[in-house]
């Protein structure tokens, strides 16, 4: 209890040099704010001074001891407490507590209006429908093959009559006409698509193809191979005053029965 009433007195002395100049000058504010002071921390009433002690320099208030904490007898009269408060503001020269403001309510804020929705389509959207997918287990597409060509058409009646010369053919012969060169034709005669000889018509043949002895019977000239005993005639050839000026007869079929048959429709081919 000494201790706490020597730090009383040190501390007042200079409480009452930071104080305003208007609390200096009333001692008897003084006197009665001091003794509230020591009635709140639970001191005794000091003693009666004959004379206030010179003002000396304050202190910094960092370095104010704290004061200590009110008893539980003063902290439960929140009037007294309010005043006690309010003079030791005055003694350090800070204002008054003001009155706290009951709190102004904030203007309501109406809600945001809504927004229109787009309206919703009362259709549903149709699917597209699906392609079926080929299955996995397929067996592989395959390139289309070209088609072949088709076979070719032989000469009417008509047509081999209209030609320069005259043939016979055998049953299952027919004449087909290739390509040539400008002013000129080209025949063959065919069986079962094989070209058992060929026959030129036009200004200048390309005679002679084969090897053999030329033999100039009747007007035409006939190149003869021999083999063994016997002479086979693989070609022939006819020259004219007229279009086509030659003719030009030579054997496809190079051995066996083939060539026997084609060598005897050749001996009867004949200019007109």
């Amino acid at each position: 209890m000494k201790t706490l009433i020597v730090a009383l007195s040190l501390v007042a002395p200079l409480a009452a040099a930071a104080a305003p100049a208007s609390a200096q000058q009333d001692p008897e504010e003084r006197a009665r704010i001091e003794d509230l002071t020591r009635r709140l921390n639970g001191a005794p009433p000091a003693p009666q001074r004959a004379a206030p002690a010179a003002p000396q320099a304050s202190p910094s208030r960092s370095t104010l001891a704290p004061a200590a904490s009110p008893p539980a007898a003063a902290r439960q009269d929140p009037a007294e407490r309010a005043r006690i408060d309010d003079l030791t503001r005055r003694l350090n020269g800070a204002p008054a507590s003001a009155t706290p403001a009951s709190p102004t309510p904030s203007p309501a804020v109406p809600p945001p209006a809504p927004q229109p929705q787009s309206p919703r389509p009362t259709t549903q959207p149709q699917a597209a429908p699906r392609t079926p997918s080929a299955p996995s287990s397929a067996a592989p597409v395959r390139s289309p093959q070209p088609a072949p060509a088709p076979a070719p058409q032989g000469l009417s009646a008509a047509e081999r009559a209209a030609l320069p010369f005259r043939i016979d053919l055998p049953p299952g012969f027919q004449l087909v006409e290739g390509r040539a060169a400008p002013g000129a034709h080209v025949y063959s005669a065919r069986k079962a698509g094989k070209t058992y000889l060929m026959i030129y018509a036009g200004p200048s043949s390309q005679f002679p193809i084969y090897d053999g002895e030329q033999v100039t019977v009747g007007g035409r000239v006939s190149v003869v191979t021999t083999e063994g005993q016997r002479r086979i005639a693989m070609e022939h050839l006819f020259q004219r005053s007229a279009e086509p000026a030659e003719i030009h007869v030579w054997l496809m079929a190079q051995d066996g029965a083939d060539r026997d048959e084609a060598e005897r429709i050749a001996q009867t081919v004949d200019p007109k």
